[in-house]
């Protein structure tokens, strides 16, 4: 079980199954979290920010609040170094400060599920976290908010792909 291709944010393999709407806040452990430890994300808001610099197992956190939709990068503030890039202008999401509301975020990426992707690092920066053996666990988290069903249906929040592992 190995990362066969880049992981990305929006999009299946930067190709196709592209999502439709707002996402904020998205974050990856190497785990399967707890009850509580979801609770706690959940009724932090943008409280969370502490919360997730002392969770050794945060692998990626994009809190999406930023408008990159001409220019710039998507931070990865895990401190893993797993910066989120839009190589073409078309890939770039537009901005809202709509979605979700404070406490929550201060905005959100949105994605228009035809087009708007974000690259956060091929296998050399995931094969480590899924591991290349045994079942890996994952937890995602994130606020999303669709505005549709995104590209054929089946638009994708985040896709690291390994067969079993894209979240629509």
């Amino acid at each position: 079980l190995v990362v066969s291709a880049a992981v990305y944010i929006a999009s299946r393999s930067g190709a196709g199954n592209f999502f439709e709407g707002d996402i904020a806040s998205l974050s990856v452990f190497d785990k399967v979290l707890s009850d509580s430890e979801i609770n706690r994300i959940y009724r932090s808001g943008v409280e969370t920010r502490g919360l997730y610099k002392s969770n050794g197992n945060l692998q990626g956190w994009y809190t999406l609040d930023k408008d990159v939709s001409s220019d710039g990068d998507i931070e990865d503030l895990s401190g893993k170094g797993r910066t989120g890039a839009m190589p073409l202008a078309s890939d770039r999401p537009a901005f809202s400060t709509s979605f979700p509301a404070l406490p929550i975020a201060r905005g959100s990426a949105t994605f228009n599920g035809t087009t708007t992707l974000i690259n956060i690092g091929g296998t050399e920066d995931w094969d480590s976290v899924v591991g290349s053996t045994g079942s890996p666990r994952l937890t995602v988290a994130a606020w999303v908010k669709p505005a549709g069903k995104g590209e054929n249906n089946t638009g994708r929040i985040f896709d690291i792909i390994k067969g079993i592992y894209a979240f629509n």
